[in-house]
């Protein structure tokens, strides 16, 4: 038992925090990008990780049509390059 918790806090509490980290840091970048609330930029950052980076055309349609397509395209870069690429919400 004590192995197990051990292991969880050395992998998946690590893997946790780091995730956290790099959330925080990209939602600061799009809110320096753009002027949205906090729950859309929590909405924009999950449908990027669930789509490799992307934001869908069904979800920029139904969520973000205010966006221009260079904002669209910005905040995605933002997101690429702050959250792993191997973490999934």
């Amino acid at each position: 038992m004590f192995g197990f918790l051990s292991e969880t806090i050395d992998t998946d509490f690590l893997l946790e925090l780091d995730f956290i980290v790099h959330y925080d840091r990209t939602k600061k970048r799009l809110q320096e990008t753009v002027d949205m609330s906090d729950q859309k930029l929590d909405q924009f950052i999950k449908f990027c990780i669930q789509n490799n980076g992307h934001l869908s055309t069904a979800k920029r349609e139904k969520f973000f049509y205010m966006l221009s397509s260079e904002e669209i395209a910005r905040l995605e870069t933002i997101v690429r390059e702050n959250i792993p690429g191997e973490v999934k919400v």
